[in-house]
């Protein structure tokens, strides 16, 4: 399940896990000076070291520092080498940071510990419930409840039910830095004090770096639609505020607004404009330098001096208030093709204003040249999608609607962290805030879950990477500069070629909660080393638009542009593909110049979508599609894929028995024994598209039918990023002439 490689598991590279049982030594021992102890990763006792001595028995309980990538039901049985005696965090200022410390019942039953912390910093507090979704009692209350609900809660609580011999209960400890804070070392102490045990002092170590952590260039937000929260909730003003709040806490730095308003008249009722983005700057959820969506517009809709009065009273408010970029949100989750939808956004292109909208990466491929940001399933994304992405001027951003389905947090932390800074997004967006959060009718501030904050972990550990990047890029002849560089980069490179779907990651795979660790503390050492001021220097880019590629030739005659295609400017050569694309089947006259442009990467993309359009007539580009289907990325595979259907769909007529007279005969039976191949890719959408052409070209596709039934043996597409459970059968009962023999 690799996007931009044809390797197996066997290519993970060193430092990342295949396992849970699989953890460095560096690792451990970094958690180890961290917490005051080896982390909680032991098994049951298996020595005689193991075994609980009688001062423990005596006490009842153990206390130890549990991974926060882990849910509290989760976490193996602790030994006496995890019990804890000092917990010790690094923090930079401007950073929320959790620690999980849980008790494990030793002997007997301890009831209701309480928890006391004597520190000059500010900590919140929660009780960890283990297995929590939301009550029946708010069935019906909440907007899609139940099974996308956070599956582990935190409570607002200083104390714990009773911890039974051999059992597990947690609070949940959130260090919240300022940018004031003094740095250094701030000393302190977290007493349990238990109603029917002695107490036990913890001594707390907190270490303040020098430096603000900046705020992430990428915009970090959820979805947030106020009209599935609670009715006592959705409409208040307070909790407006309250939800703000918490997002910026968790370091979301983005959002959504649903209610635009109508544009046709300046200034518009809007409720965007007059409540939500003054309360949101008020609360520093926005930034100036950081865009936010807007749905529920209708730019697309008014006419050309409307559109023109509205963008200039946007660009005087934002001015005058400093309120960041609003992009517009187009037709959520696309399907590929949409002739209306190609022809609306086309028009779109005129105005002033970025689009975007959350799309597969099908939609990405055949919508890519209408959206100035690609959210992009995350999974789907390869490091060929991004430049693909950037080469049309646009941003490659990422959304999921599924992280929250059943996930742990392991996976929330990964996303948003490691994987957006690895590809390089520009965005990172889940659905939704009402899933990660909620509360009932006696609550003042949104509860929590351990998926929140994991989600805000990894936000921090993009920032602490950008600022890292950042150090590097405003003193690159420092002397450790070239070796954070090299780091940086062998980083990212792990990360791209180990995980690539981050809803199939779990704690220890491909990452241990040590290695986030052994992360932040050498990005730290780095920023420290060249010095956090260069890299707070550094501008953000500007926003770039998205390119009219084909303008420049697109009232060019056909000779020009295929000319073009020979240009030793690749900008040119795409121009002169994209033009011609345009003109569909016209441009067959050009198709073995573009097959000429298939071997390059930084036109094989618009060259095959051309060949999609020009379809049958383009049979002598099959053998160079062929060979892009072995390309190592997925995105250059699933452009071959689909140029191939469209050249390969049968053209005789269907309703006779005997299509031997038709011209395409030859170019589908080509055609097929490709797909063959492509329909098991490792890739899931090229095979998807591969399986959708063969059940396209019915008993012509014949010839695939063992390749059909290995895939519903395999039955890998039943996992939830791939939902097509009964896809497999579907391809079988199409291209099989004989469906008794089918159903075998």
């Amino acid at each position: 399940m690799y996007a931009n490689s044809r390797n197996g598991r066997n290519s993970m590279p060193l430092g990342f896990r295949t396992g849970k049982n699989c953890r460095s030594v560096v690792g451990a021992l970094i958690i180890a000076l961290m917490s005051g102890s080896l982390p909680c990763y032991a098994g049951q006792p298996d020595s005689e070291a193991d075994s609980w001595p009688n001062s423990l028995q005596e006490i009842g309980y153990a206390p130890f520092v549990a991974p926060t990538t882990q849910r509290l039901n989760q976490l193996l049985v602790p030994t006496p080498r995890d019990v804890v005696k000092s917990v010790s965090v690094s923090m930079a200022r401007g950073e929320s940071t959790s620690v999980q410390l849980a008790i494990y019942g030793v002997s007997g039953a301890t009831e209701k510990i309480r928890i006391e912390i004597v520190t000059d910093l500010e900590v919140e507090v929660h009780q960890v419930v283990p297995a929590a979704i939301y009550p029946d009692i708010f069935e019906g209350k909440w907007g899609q409840p139940g099974y996308w609900a956070p599956f582990s809660t935190l409570k607002h609580a200083d104390h714990l039910p009773s911890v039974g011999e051999g059992g597990k209960q947690a609070f949940w400890l959130t260090f919240h830095i300022g940018s004031e804070t003094d740095s250094g070392l701030h000393e302190g102490v977290i007493r349990l004090i238990p109603a029917n045990r002695q107490a036990t002092e913890i001594q707390l170590k907190v270490v303040v770096q020098p430096f603000v952590l900046p705020v992430a260039r990428a915009a970090f937000g959820v979805y947030f639609n106020r009209d599935l929260l609670p009715n006592y909730s959705h409409r208040s003003p307070q909790w407006l505020e309250a939800i703000y709040r918490d997002m910026a806490r968790h370091a979301q730095n983005s959002v959504t607004f649903y209610e635009a308003g109508n544009f046709s008249v300046v200034p518009p009722d809007s409720t965007m404009f007059r409540d939500m983005m003054p309360l949101a700057k008020k609360v520093g959820l926005i930034h100036e330098h950081v865009p936010c969506l807007y749905l529920q517009g209708n730019l697309t809709g008014l006419s050309v001096e409307q559109q023109q009065a509205a963008i200039e009273w946007r660009r005087q408010q934002r001015e005058v208030h400093g309120w960041p970029e609003l992009i517009e949100y187009g037709l959520d989750e696309p399907a590929y093709p949409n002739p209306g939808l190609t022809n609306t956004y086309t028009a779109f292109r005129n105005v002033p204003v970025r689009l975007t909208t959350a799309m597969s990466i099908f939609a990405a491929y055949g919508f890519g040249d209408l959206h100035d940001a690609w959210i992009i399933y995350g999974g789907q994304i390869t490091p060929e999608t991004c430049a693909e992405a950037r080469r049309l001027g646009a941003e490659p951003w990422t959304y999921s609607c599924h992280m929250l389905s059943g996930r742990g947090p392991a996976p929330h932390r990964y996303y948003s962290g490691l994987y957006t800074w690895a590809y390089r997004l520009g965005g990172n967006w889940q659905w939704a805030y009402h899933w990660f959060v909620w509360w009932d009718e006696t609550d003042k501030v949104p509860r929590s879950s351990t998926e929140w904050e994991n989600r805000r972990d990894g936000i921090n550990d993009y920032r602490y990477l950008q600022l890292c990047e950042a150090c590097v890029t405003a003193q690159p002849e420092h002397p450790a500069a070239k070796k954070a560089r090299q780091w940086l980069e062998g980083l990212r490179s792990r990360v791209i070629e180990s995980y690539p779907d981050p809803h199939l990651v779990r704690e220890g795979e491909p990452l241990a909660f040590a290695d986030y660790t052994n992360i932040r503390d050498t990005a730290v050492g780095f920023i420290r080393e060249i010095g956090a001021e260069a890299g707070v220097t550094v501008a953000t880019p500007a926003a770039k638009r998205l390119k009219d590629e084909a303008a420049p030739y697109r009232e060019r005659s056909l000779e020009s542009c295929i000319e073009a295609l020979q240009d030793t400017d690749m900008e040119n050569r795409r121009s002169a593909a994209t033009a011609l694309r345009e003109r569909g089947a016209a441009s067959a006259p050009a198709t073995e110049m573009l097959a000429g442009l298939l071997s390059d990467p930084r036109t094989c993309i618009p060259a095959a979508r051309t060949l999609q359009a020009i379809g049958p007539s383009a049979a002598a580009s099959i053998s160079a599609l062929g060979q892009m289907t072995k390309h190592r990325d997925g995105f250059v595979r699933l452009a071959a894929v689909y140029a191939l259907a469209e050249i390969g769909t049968p053209t005789g007529d269907k309703d006779k028995e005997d299509n031997s007279s038709d011209n395409n005969v030859v170019s589908t039976k080509q055609v097929v024994d490709i797909l063959r191949s492509t329909l098991l890719d490792d890739y899931h959408p090229v095979a998807k598209v591969s399986g959708d052409a063969l059940i396209r070209f019915g008993n012509a596709a014949a010839a695939a039918l063992p390749e059909a039934k290995k895939l519903n043996k395999i039955r890998k597409y039943e996992i939830v990023v791939w939902p097509y459970t009964d896809f497999p059968q579907e391809i079988i009962q199409a291209i099989s002439a004989d469906s008794a023999n089918a159903k075998k």
